[in-house]
Parts: C-alpha cells; structure tokens; sequence
C-alpha cells in the first residue's frame, strides 16, 4: 500500500464506526448556526440526480455507514470506491462524524431502503447509503473532518468542543498552507512553463483554479 492509500485508509478508519453526512463548507457553517443536520427542503442540491434520491423523497438525511466487518472488503471496495464522495465539494468538503447509538432507532438501514425502492426506482447508494428519518442535532456529532477536495490526504480534524466558537477560515488556511507546501512549486511550474505538454494543457485551467484558491488571502 502506498503512502497516500495509507492516509486514505487512516481517514475512512476514523469515521468507520459512525455514521457519516458530507457536506459542503458553507452548508457545515449553517449546521452549526442551527443546531442540525436537515433534509434538503431548499433543492439546492450539489447534483442535479440528488432530487431523485430515495431518501430525499422519505424527507429522512442521507448517511454513510461504512462500519462493515469483513476487512479485506472494507479496505479494498469500501475505501477504493467511496472515498470519491469525500472530495465532492471543491475547494473544501466537511465530513461529518456521528454517534450511532444515538440515532439508530430512527435510522433506515441499506436492506429497508433497497425494499422500499423496489417499487419507486430512486437513487440508492447500495451497501453503504443509510437514511436518518428526521432532523439531527449536532449534539450528535463526534467530530468533523475538513477535507481538501483537491489532494484528500490534506485534511483538519474538528472536535466537537470547537463547534461552539469554530473560526473556519482558520482551519481553510491550514489546509492551504498544507497544499501550499506540498504542491505550490510545481503549480507554479506548470503555470509559467511555455513548452507545455498536451496533458499539461488540459489541466492548465484546473492548474490555474487551485492556484488562484490557494492565492486568495483568508
């Protein structure tokens, strides 16, 4: 295992035994400011299919549950294929930690949602998508991973204690001197090159969007 699957493994290991919800940066900051985690009544949905998801239509939040005991699968489907959803929102993606034991008696689990879909034909994220029917108070929250969208490895954890007076763009700025240090000199080295390769070229507007991220002052 190379060394960036390694610290890929570490964080899928640190949420394994919650419930998981990803969010945006800005969608974290009104969690806090309202106390819960709700379902997405505005329609502001990061992906258009998110409407059609099954439950969305239950009016319940959608969450991981990647706690599977089986090791060899967790490691090698679990983590290879899901750790997508973990830098869905660019610059920054939240992933949130929560307590199983306070929420199971609300939770509907990935067998009930595939019954109930049977019927609807909804999106439904096999195995792993679990449905929360109702409003979550972050008191149910454990902890919470800022992520950055462009290198997942570079990420902050966030406690609980610091929920209360969290200044987010502190924690932005760590995860951009922590980018800045491990890929400021080649950014800047793709960008001022002239003889450029045709894959350099195609991502020379991506190049230019983390850098201008990175140049913005906090």
């Amino acid at each position: 295992m190379v060394e960036s699957d390694i610290l890929k493994y570490k964080l899928f290991h640190s949420v394994r035994d919650g419930y998981v919800h990803v969010t945006s940066k800005n969608n974290f900051l009104k969690i806090i400011e309202s106390k819960h985690i709700i379902n997405n009544k505005n329609e502001n949905f990061t992906y258009p299919q998110s409407e059609n998801s099954l439950c969305y239509l239950l009016g319940g939040v959608s969450l991981f549950d990647f706690e599977i005991p089986d090791e060899y699968l967790f490691r090698n489907v679990i983590v290879d294929h899901f750790s997508e959803f973990f830098t869905v929102h660019e610059p920054i993606t939240i992933v949130i930690k929560l307590l199983k034991d306070d929420l199971v008696r609300k939770i509907l689990f990935a067998e009930e949602l595939k019954a109930k879909n049977e019927k609807l034909y909804k999106i439904l994220i096999p195995n792993v998508e679990v449905c929360y029917l109702g409003n979550i108070h972050i008191n149910n929250i454990e902890e919470a991973f800022m992520i950055c969208a462009y290198d997942r490895d570079i990420y902050v954890k966030i406690t609980r204690k610091q929920f209360t007076c969290i200044d987010i763009q502190k924690f932005e700025q760590k995860i951009k001197n922590r980018y800045e240090k491990t890929h400021g000199e080649f950014l800047k080295k793709k960008l001022s090159q002239e003889n450029r390769s045709f894959a350099d070229m195609m991502y020379l507007e991506r190049y230019q969007e983390i850098y201008n991220w990175l140049a913005v002052e906090i």
